[in-house]
């Protein structure tokens, strides 16, 4: 797993003695468990280099490892979990949700889309493999995680599983986010519409991951409902820390160059809220995220696994200081 930095002072508090244990501790150990295991599905999953055609497959392997910080597999597998499921093959299922947001990283990143130059610290896949091969490759991935939710969906439920992610990338999701971004680049937007980018582009994922590994453990429909509404919640986070990052990061934190949402004129929290709102937004979706957490209804152990998680997208961001955890420790 890759480390984030950010502001450190809320993780040295939680070394003081009589302090109690910082929660993102908590999550840190849990990515540090599961990890492994979603990198061994993700090898299983994939074709081998050179296995024909060798350019596609090449390109696949080349997004996908080493990969990002596998948020979205480990959310898969933490929902599975908070509801006590038992299912053997859960990896391979949560593996599928980071083959699709590889997909969308592709495909994101092309000319015709926000034509970036690097991703996670290196060269884009169509600078790495030319255009046709990467919009071939997020072809590719798009299918394999839906072939393989397929193969190992168990009792008749693999089709709820299908349908649980495909309706988070669809129209109502991933690629109808997309398109009210580019549609929006140079144009001023409200608040309403620059959440409703951001829900579909960025947060739809993040509740069908949940969703899925909820599914998987047998849930009810009631539970898979709460599952994703901590995701819509963690999403937006997500998305207003990733919004500032790209304001405020290094070259190294964010793996690209600083700023290219303002040279594309794109609809961020910065651009429409200004930095100081953004901030009061990030809070204000994480106090959500927990609260809405804390309604699942798992073990303890397991909330804090949560709460980890909130605090350590929220302390990848320069500005975030450990006043502002006040209601999310």
């Amino acid at each position: 797993m890759i480390p984030m930095s950010g502001s450190g002072g809320a993780r040295r508090e939680s070394g003081r003695r009589g302090s109690p244990p910082d929660p993102q501790s908590a999550f840190e150990a849990f990515a540090t468990r599961q990890g492994p295991r979603i990198e061994e599905a993700l090898r299983g999953i994939l074709p081998g280099p050179r296995t024909s055609p060798r350019g596609v497959h090449r390109a696949m392997r080349y997004m996908v490892f080493p990969g990002g910080k596998r948020l979205r597999p480990l959310m898969v597998v933490l929902a599975h979990r908070t509801f006590g499921g038992r299912f053997p093959r859960i990896h391979e299922a949560a593996a599928t949700v980071e083959l699709i947001h590889t997909f969308s990283l592709i495909h994101d990143d092309l000319p015709c889309m926000d034509d970036d130059d690097f991703r996670r610290g290196r060269a884009t896949c169509h600078k790495a493999f030319g255009e046709a091969t990467a919009v071939l490759a997020g072809d590719a991935l798009l299918v394999l995680a839906f072939e393989t939710l397929g193969r190992i969906g168990r009792n008749g439920r693999g089709g709820r599983w299908v349908e649980a992610v495909a309706g988070a990338i669809g129209t109502a999701g991933v690629i109808g986010g997309q398109s009210l971004d580019l549609d929006s680049e140079g144009k001023r937007v409200g608040r309403d519409v620059l959440a409703d980018i951001h829900r579909r582009k960025t947060a739809a994922l993040f509740s069908g991951s949940l969703a899925l590994g909820t599914l998987c453990a047998g849930a009810p429909d009631a539970a898979v409902g709460r599952a994703a509404s901590f995701g819509e919640s963690f999403g937006k986070a997500f998305q207003v820390a990733d919004d500032l990052l790209n304001l405020e990061g290094s070259f190294r934190e964010i793996g690209r160059p600083r700023g290219t949402d303002l040279v594309r004129r794109k609809a961020t929290y910065p651009s429409v809220l200004g930095v100081e709102a953004s901030y009061g937004h990030l809070r204000r979706f994480l106090r959500e995220a927990v609260a809405r957490a804390a309604a699942l209804g798992g073990p303890a152990a397991v909330f804090e696994i949560y709460r980890g998680l909130c605090l350590k997208v929220a302390r990848r961001v320069p500005g975030w200081t450990p006043m502002m955890e006040r209601g999310l420790r």
